[in-house]
């Protein structure tokens, strides 16, 4: 029997294959996370999302610009009747993320951010908002010292 919160997805991606969560069991970061670094290494991406939760199967759309994923779990130590749930699952469109969030006890509810969330697993990785003007070795940490202290001489 589903359990109100129980939760699962599919990621149709472009190479055909079709993912669930339980690819990435026993790794220390969450599926999605594992999906979104996975994506980023191979140059894949999501062509179809499917999202479930209880019994409830939530399409967000295919072939959207990126998707994104996030929940969270609150409650009271050893009073399960105050735990709350919720999971947002979201598209992005343009310049932001159409969020339908799912929660227990609280219901469904809609939100729209600004497409700018670490969460979200892109088709084509957007461009950098900053331009790089000088990159600075890593692990050298006299050098960045030194060029720090010369900027406010």
């Amino acid at each position: 029997m589903n359990q109100p919160f129980s939760i699962d997805w599919w990621a149709t991606l472009n190479t055909g294959e079709i993912i669930e969560p339980g690819r990435y069991r026993g790794r220390n970061q969450s599926p999605w996370s594992c999906l979104k670094e996975e994506c980023e290494r191979e140059g894949k991406y999501i062509v179809d999302l499917v999202f479930r939760y209880g019994q409830l199967r939530f399409p967000p759309g295919a072939n959207a610009d990126g998707y994104w994923m996030a929940g969270s779990v609150e409650g009271v130590m050893g009073q399960p009747e105050l735990m709350k749930t919720r999971i947002g699952v979201g598209r992005v469109e343009g310049d932001k993320v159409l969020i339908t969030w799912f929660g227990y006890p609280q219901g469904v509810q809609y939100e729209e951010r600004p497409a700018t969330d670490p969460c979200i697993i892109w088709r084509d990785k957007p461009k950098p908002a900053v331009e790089v003007v000088e990159e600075i070795e890593p692990r050298q940490p006299e050098g960045l010292w030194a060029r720090i202290k010369g900027i406010f001489k």
